[in-house]
């Protein structure tokens, strides 16, 4: 999908948050281990947290760094990662964090990339702290998936 403008990217990375929240919401409803019930719960809330993240960070910014457009917009990595969540109710959950570990390693390549094709520095400043803030966020939600995979 194209983009034109910073604000089109951070609207599109918030609705992939909502979206991917939802997803493990309803998962969660439908998980039949209570463990994997518990941690797509978790997973849920930690996607809106990162939606009122960003939320905050737009709020912050600049009307020149939303309005800012992109000469060569950034490209979303081979794996598809804001169309395509492939996770189900009956998946394990090593199979789960797995997937949910890929879909974070392509925002992760997707905030970098766009970091990397602004020209305008606080436009690139901008997208470097969304790409610390995934960063930091994949990291503490891996260290709580491992809390919940050792208790139980």
């Amino acid at each position: 999908m194209p983009f034109e403008t910073t604000k089109d990217i951070i609207d599109h990375a918030k609705k992939f948050h909502q979206k991917l929240g939802e997803v493990y919401a309803a998962l969660g409803e439908r998980a039949g281990k209570e463990k994997l019930k518990l941690l797509l719960n978790y997973m849920s809330r930690h996607e809106s947290h990162l939606v009122e993240c960003i939320d905050a960070m737009e709020s912050d910014a600049s009307k020149k760094i939303l309005e800012t457009w992109f000469k060569y917009s950034p490209q979303m990595p081979d794996c598809e990662c804001f169309e395509c969540i492939d996770i189900s109710a009956d998946m394990s959950l090593e199979e789960v964090v797995d997937t949910a570990l890929r879909v974070d390693q392509c925002l992760v390549r997707f905030y970098r990339d766009a970091a990397e094709k602004a020209v305008v520095p606080e436009v690139k400043d901008f997208f470097q702290k969304i790409l610390d803030l995934e960063k930091k966020e994949e990291s503490e939600c891996l260290r709580n998936t491992l809390i919940y995979d050792e208790q139980g």
